[in-house]
């Protein structure tokens, strides 16, 4: 869960940092042809959705090695 999040925050804020200069990750091109108030919602949308994946998966990691190691 952990990487599928970090992969989508790192899709989600290199978008918001190259959009503005006219560019888009090839994976999110159609957005593009919706507006941009659709593209900022999806690029920010990701960002948010993958930070909480990442830090749920970093927060149950931490969890079963504590399970794991109960020293």
């Amino acid at each position: 869960m952990k990487s599928i999040g970090l992969g989508l925050l790192g899709i989600g804020a290199m978008g918001c940092v190259i959009y503005p200069m006219g560019y888009i990750p090839t994976s999110l091109y159609f957005i593009t042809e919706m507006g941009a108030g659709v593209t900022w919602g999806v690029l920010i949308g990701l960002v948010v959705v993958g930070g909480v994946l990442a830090y749920m998966g970093m927060k149950s990691d931490k969890a079963e090695a504590e399970k794991n190691n109960p020293a």
